[in-house]
């Protein structure tokens, strides 16, 4: 590596709003040992441009916490690089935030809220003894406002393929006696399976991928296995409210849930991503008997039952005035 690209890192390292795209490749190169991939590259220049009081040693620090850096330098992560956890109240509800996952810290520091239109629902439908299902429950935001809802006699499951956000969760119902929590680390599909799982540096979300997705041809991996919702989870005794959070693989979850639907007809939040590959489950469930609403992000609920088409309409209205990068639904069947 080039010394005077080394020698302008130094220099930029603590000054504010100096990130460049060559920076951000150097921190691939000499933390994490490889080239950048595209989506995690152009996710940190949006934050830093967005951000101008980052500095590079802020932006290091991320990547020297990450899984990956963790899963290649075991013994150096284990001794210099523990977990930290800060305590917030997030949507009304005491809950712990990884201070390294930078991007999740700072969507929920500013008015304490993360997704106040999601929560909403939760708060609407669940009562006391309800049992919800939280599914891509990441560091478990909604897992923490569901589990006040429900008491003593409810339960919620939270469900993540990320070991580090269980470990997150498992550190928040104990710190605040969330007895009532449950904890899968298992990533749901539509049928048991070997699939890969992102260890990329780019915070809390991480995406499952499959053998045939050049888009992900970049990203770091490692293999986990998928089960489904009727097949690897306890059996209900009732199912109030599930949450599907899995960056575009609904589609799958979904599949792996249809004896469990079928019995209990449970409300559904959803995220609907156009682009995604699995966008079929949208028609899937209206197949079943389920109408959609629409979750604003100023919270109100527009109804639109069966029009599929509405929904794409909706999402590029919501992109050029909100940057949403997706929709957020609810599905019910009509009160008989």
């Amino acid at each position: 590596m080039p010394s005077v690209q080394i020698e302008q890192l130094v220099e930029s390292i603590h000054v504010p709003g100096a990130i460049k795209p060559e920076h951000i490749e150097l921190l691939y190169e000499l933390i994490l040992g490889r080239k950048s991939d595209p989506g995690g590259k152009s996710a940190y220049l949006e934050y830093a441009m967005g951000h101008p009081e980052l500095r590079l040693i802020d932006l290091a620090s991320v990547f020297f916490e990450s899984t990956e850096f963790r899963s290649k330098h075991t013994k150096l992560a284990a001794y210099a690089f523990e977990d930290r956890l800060i305590e917030l109240s997030i949507n009304g509800i005491d809950t712990l935030i990884p201070d390294n996952d930078w991007v999740y810290a700072e969507n929920v520091r500013g008015d304490k809220s993360y997704e106040p239109w999601v929560a909403q629902i939760i708060r609407n439908i669940l009562k006391n003894g309800s049992t919800f299902l939280d599914i891509g429950a990441n560091v478990g935001v909604h897992t923490m406002v569901a589990s006040e809802l429900v008491g003593t006699t409810g339960r919620v499951y939270a469900v993540d393929a990320s070991i580090e956000n269980c470990r997150v969760i498992q550190s928040s119902a104990r710190r605040y006696e969330r007895k009532n929590i449950v904890i899968v680390p298992l990533a749901l599909s539509d049928a048991v399976r070997l699939e890969n799982i992102s260890i990329d540096s780019t915070g809390s979300n991480k995406v499952v991928r499959r053998d045939k997705d050049p888009a992900l041809e970049d990203y770091n991996f490692e293999t986990i296995l998928c089960g489904t919702l009727d097949g690897s989870l306890p059996p209900f005794e009732r199912l109030d409210l599930i949450k599907v959070d899995v960056e575009g693989r609904e589609g799958s979850v979904l599949r792996g849930a249809r004896r469990s639907l079928s019995i209990f007809n449970p409300p559904i939040i959803a995220e609907y991503h156009p682009a995604a590959p699995e966008t079929y489950f949208v028609d899937d469930l209206v197949a079943q008997g389920y109408e959609i609403s629409i979750l604003g992000r100023d919270e109100n609920v527009k109804f639109v039952g069966s029009d599929h088409a509405l929904l794409d309409t909706t999402f590029e209205s919501m992109k050029g005035d909100l940057g949403a990068t997706h929709l957020d639904l609810l599905f019910q069947k009509p009160a008989s």
